[in-house]
């Protein structure tokens, strides 16, 4: 799967999670700050479209056409993720009606890896689930 991280945030701090979570710099799409001598915050990219409204519908169209799923848990998750082939509302954190309303899938659990059942297929859920390092986020475990 091809992983993007579309966000309103700093751009700082997501690619150093998306980094973690193995995810290319390339693919990161996030609000760029510049620091002084002093290491405090001199300006941040006020042309991003992310730094204001409907930012995200601005730059999801513009990924590349492969983007069956979207997902997110706020309004302009919900807006962004109609150019998208599905928009998942996951509700691990915060569930909001509104959003939920808007989704073609709502996704509740404490965890993003409770998202896997709904962005992979049987197959890839199969293999997740026979990997040591992986079949934990699995559950129930589906070994064919």
């Amino acid at each position: 799967k091809e992983l993007r991280i579309v966000s309103g945030g700093l751009r700082m701090p997501v690619a150093t999670f998306a980094g973690w979570l193995g995810i290319d710099d390339a693919h990161v799409h996030a609000v760029q700050i510049w620091f002084d001598s002093d290491h405090r915050v001199n300006r941040f990219d006020r042309e991003s479209p992310l730094t204001g409204g409907g930012g995200m519908r601005k730059i999801v169209p513009a990924l590349p056409p492969n983007r069956p799923a979207f997902v997110g848990d706020g309004m302009t998750h919900a807006e962004a993720g109609q150019a998208a082939d599905c928009f998942i509302c996951f509700t691990g954190v915060v569930a909001r009606p509104a959003v939920m309303e808007r989704a073609h899938v709502v996704v509740a659990g404490p965890s993003a890896a409770d998202l896997l059942p709904a962005l992979c297929t049987p197959d890839e859920l199969a293999k997740l689930a026979r990997d040591p390092r992986h079949g934990k986020l699995v559950t129930p475990p589906l070994v064919p």
